[in-house]
């Protein structure tokens, strides 16, 4: 069993490790089909076009700061239909969903200061609870990498999300 992000041990598919929330959990892999279909349902935005006066036509503009908002936020969600196949599909909870009086009213209590939005979610559904449980408690975004990588996505997919996901920091779409 692998003790976490700082053991030097390499963790395999569906052995039990214990994330870096101290939560032990199965990884398994997520069919790739599964991840994208997912992940092509949402929409990439075409460039918007411009009139280049010397050609004296219109052309893509890839640099439009509003087609790459809207391009960043395409690829963000993408990264999180990826994230949540993986969460829901790839990750097991060896013990389960801890009693809700632990944890929900943290939730809550950042939902009514504004800081969080568990509205989009159904907390009397045990699958949309457990899902909600370990997107927002159990699973840090430095277990998304190991997570990942032991559920199947490539090295790139991984990158690719770690970039998404980085707090405070913009993706250079370039």
């Amino acid at each position: 069993m692998s003790k976490g992000k700082n053991d030097k041990t390499i963790a395999k598919a569906g052995e039990i490790i214990v994330l870096s929330t101290g939560v032990k959990a199965r990884i398994t892999a997520v069919a790739a089909t599964l991840i994208d279909d997912m992940v092509s349902r949402v929409e990439i935005p075409e460039p918007p076009l411009w009139m280049n006066p010397e050609k004296e036509r219109e052309e893509p503009n890839p640099q439009d700061p509003q087609y790459l908002k809207e391009l960043n936020a395409a690829y963000k969600r993408q990264g999180t239909a990826t994230l949540d196949a993986m969460i829901l599909f790839g990750v097991e909870l060896v013990d389960g969903v801890p009693d809700i009086d632990t944890w929900l009213p943290k939730l809550k209590f950042l939902e009514n200061r504004g800081q969080l939005d568990l509205s989009k979610y159904d907390l009397t559904d045990d699958l949309e609870l457990e899902f909600v449980y370990k997107r927002l408690v159990a699973i840090s975004s430095a277990d998304y990498s190991l997570i990942m990588r032991l559920s199947g996505v490539t090295p790139d997919a991984v990158e690719e999300a770690k970039e998404v996901f980085k707090s405070g920091e913009k993706r250079d779409t370039n």
